[in-house]
């Protein structure tokens, strides 16, 4: 599948680097329906004495305030020092990253309201927070305007975002798409940072994952303790239940 070429090249590329650790990312997915394509990967390291951890983890454990499932590829020498899994009481909320947003919005790069469709608008205004507009569709019998994508999704304010897997995403209290520099902060880059496109932005390891995983191996490195040579999964997925927004939703009155 010319599709995994990169992965291999990627994987087959570090392991003759030989680092003392080796972390790769990839979509839930590729854990959930595709983790025997990794088996191969698994057997080439533990061959040149690498121990290799499959870690799932979801970004709302970093403190991000937006789902984010992900299956990360792990090969170390010595012991993998992940810390103890984390306890939230409360996730980090859309309220809390972009409600301020309008007091600073003459000093910060990107935060320019982007147009709508008059009648996408109409399906905005009738959307309930945490739901995707398609739903609110199906009672609109007489719509008339473009067709609407199922990530399109209004937010809720007292809850982490949906997964960032584009910037289509309305406000949770106006009828207007989310800002660029909304959707930025949201994806936890800061007020600095530029990206030329979605894509870019959310095609990437988020910054407080990345922050979390170099603390990781760092401290792996330095705890010199050396690892069996042995295949793991750490799995703290769950450890985010009861954040999501349809947790959210169900807890609602």
């Amino acid at each position: 599948d010319a599709r995994l070429a990169l992965t291999k090249h990627t994987y087959e590329t570090a392991i003759k680097l030989r680092p003392a650790i080796f972390i790769s990312e990839s979509v839930e997915a590729g854990y959930n329906i595709g983790s025997s394509h990794y088996d191969q990967y698994v057997e080439l390291w533990m061959k040149a004495g690498y121990a290799v951890t499959f870690f799932l983890c979801d970004a709302i454990l970093q403190g991000a305030p937006c789902m984010r499932r992900r299956f990360h590829f792990i090969a170390h020498r010595n012991k993998l020092q992940l810390g103890q899994p984390p306890t939230i009481i409360r996730a980090t909320t859309v309220r809390e990253v972009i409600g301020n947003i309008e007091k600073v919005s003459g000093q910060i790069p990107l935060h320019v309201m982007r147009p709508i469709n008059p009648h996408i608008l109409e399906v905005a205004k009738k959307t309930i927070p945490g739901t995707p507009l398609r739903k609110t569709l199906t009672t609109m019998k007489n719509y008339k305007g473009p067709g609407i994508g199922f990530l399109v999704k209004r937010l809720i304010y007292d809850a982490p975002a949906f997964t960032m897997v584009g910037f289509n995403y309305i406000h949770p209290t106006q009828s207007r798409w989310i800002t660029f520099r909304e959707a930025m902060r949201l994806c936890t880059y800061p007020d600095t940072f530029m990206a030329a496109t979605a894509v870019e932005a959310v095609d990437a390891v988020l910054p407080v994952v990345a922050e979390f995983l170099s603390k990781v191996a760092k401290r792996t490195i330095e705890n010199d303790e050396p690892t069996a040579i042995e295949h793991k999964i750490i799995d703290w997925r769950p450890l985010a239940k009861g954040h999501h927004i349809s947790d959210v939703r169900r807890s609602q009155p």
